[in-house]
């Protein structure tokens, strides 16, 4: 269970589970005063149960993808990812446009594409997997605004070396990309209990 201002989030194991959950946030809201709004409660059948039609508990069950804290889940994995990663292409290419106008150093564009870009798509994949299609539209953009473009005038992996070593300290986004499903790796190992249920609010 998390739970954050406006905000609760449940992943339970079956439908009982899922019943004493309402029960703990009803009761919660009792003495806060901070009441479950069960016209915006959704639920989402997970593993084994992921097609079961039966819509329990008095909540939401949509076929359409629900967002989860600024991440949208569904059971259409391409629907998710156009959701997930569509806009925030559009944003990334705005905020490269908007700074291709300045003066700036390879040393300069490098650090906004550390702050502005890398950064955009760091929560997203540590929750839902980043589709290569996205990973090789990112890589291109990043080249482009380093280089003023499209050809790389020197190897990728020389960039991301330290300065020291004759690089830049480039940011190199697959690396980073694959630290993270190594984290999702751990997570699993350390928990292989699976999961058939999940409630939102």
């Amino acid at each position: 269970m998390l739970q954050y201002a406006d905000d609760t989030n449940g992943i339970v194991c079956d439908l009982l589970s899922a019943k004493y959950f309402l029960e703990v946030v009803e009761n919660f809201g009792n003495l806060s005063n901070l009441r479950l709004n069960k016209d915006k409660t959704q639920g989402m059948w997970l593993g084994k149960d992921r097609y079961c039609k039966n819509k329990p508990l008095g909540i939401k069950w949509p076929d359409e993808p629900i967002k989860i804290l600024g991440v949208y889940l569904s059971y259409d994995r391409g629907e998710c990812d156009k959701l997930n990663y569509d806009k925030k292409l559009v944003k990334i290419k705005n905020i490269l446009n908007w700074w291709k106008s300045r003066n700036l150093t390879m040393i300069g564009r490098i650090l906004i594409v550390k702050t502005f870009i890398i950064s955009q798509f760091l929560y997203v994949t540590s929750v839902v997997g980043m589709p290569e299609k996205y990973i090789k539209e990112v890589n291109k953009l990043i080249r482009y605004f380093v280089w003023k473009s499209n050809k790389s005038k020197l190897k990728h992996s020389i960039m991301c070396k330290d300065k020291k070593d004759g690089g830049l300290k480039m940011p190199d986004f697959n690396k980073i990309l694959h630290v993270t499903y190594l984290k999702w790796m751990k997570k699993l190992l350390i928990n292989r209990e699976g999961v058939c249920l999940s409630l939102i609010h």
